[in-house]
């Protein structure tokens, strides 16, 4: 899970960097734009599969797993806004060494603020974002589906684990459940 971790930490700052480049050479509204349209489509995407869960579990989680896009997109929006912020404190010319320490000091301690919480909630995107709301949805579609203490409804209805890899093998038995 570390690798997957580190992979959309990556992603989320190159699109941090990808959005600081359209606000720089683009316009200011277009990565506000494009941040909110990923975001946006996250959301679209799981509400489609949302509405899919009891005809089709697999692909409805397939879908509802892109929402991820919506707090990426709000993670990759943070990280284009300390790269701004960085460019808009840089030292300019002319000002004396201890005018250049203070401004070095200040942006240094905001991009540290600003990257931790952004990297912080990133490196747990599946858990807090994500296995939640997935696990909240499939009860409530399936909460009275099956009989008490079945494999199906132990698989809906169990609190533990609902990573991906884990909730990948619980829409399979629900699934065998329902045929």
């Amino acid at each position: 899970m570390e690798m997957l971790s580190a992979v959309v930490v990556l992603v989320v700052a190159v699109a941090g960097v990808i959005l600081s480049i359209f606000w720089f050479y683009v316009s200011m509204w277009s990565p506000i734009v494009l941040a909110a349209m990923v975001g946006f489509l996250g959301w679209v995407l799981f509400e489609v599969g949302r509405s899919k869960v009891r005809e089709d579990p697999m692909r409805a989680l397939r879908l509802m797993e892109w929402r991820l896009l919506l707090p990426g997109s709000l993670a990759a929006a943070g990280s284009a806004a300390i790269i701004i912020v960085e460019f808009h404190f840089q030292a300019k010319a002319g000002w004396s060494d201890q005018d250049k320490g203070v401004v070095a000091a200040f942006t240094t301690a905001i991009t540290t603020c600003l990257g931790a919480l952004f990297v912080k909630g990133a490196e747990t995107y599946d858990e807090s974002w994500i296995s939640r709301q997935i696990r909240d949805c499939f009860q409530d579609v399936f909460k009275e589906e099956f009989p008490h203490g079945s494999d199906p409804d132990l698989a809906v209805n169990e609190q533990s684990d609902w990573g991906r890899v884990d909730r990948r093998e619980r829409v399979e038995r629900i699934k065998q459940g329902l045929k």
